[in-house]
């Protein structure tokens, strides 16, 4: 069952002073419901909502936070949040949409991942 709309525009209103034009469900998420929400002032936000409970949602904020601190583009997390819908417990986290392709759609033989590792091993 998808989180009812209304929580997911409440949850963003939290974190973004601006008006939502759009409201896209991304199919691909696999494992959270994923929406992609554009404003009209300002960037667009991903919204993703895990209906496994929020610590797989606290593990990946704390990761991608690790990551921006050694200069690996992350996205920034502006909130995480628990829902409640019906009997069921969700995790909600609001995360900045970054320019570029997704990790799943890039072909790996041509990633340099000599760069990454030299960034975490710094820290």
């Amino acid at each position: 069952m998808a989180t009812p709309r209304e929580m997911v525009i409440a949850a963003v209103a939290e974190v973004a002073n601006a008006q939502i034009t759009d409201i896209r469900r991304i199919v691909a998420g696999e494992q959270n419901e994923v929406y992609d929400i554009t404003f009209e002032r300002a960037p667009s936000l991903i919204v993703r909502i895990s209906h496994r409970g929020s610590v797989a949602h606290e593990r990946e904020a704390w990761v991608l936070g690790q990551c921006a601190a050694r200069g690996i583009p992350a996205p920034r997390v502006h909130a995480l949040r628990r829902l409640e819908v019906g009997d069921e417990q969700r995790s909600l986290m609001v995360m900045e949409k970054l320019p570029g392709e997704r990790l799943c759609d890039v072909d790996h033989a041509d990633l340099n991942f000599d760069v990454f590792s030299e960034r975490l091993e710094s820290g």
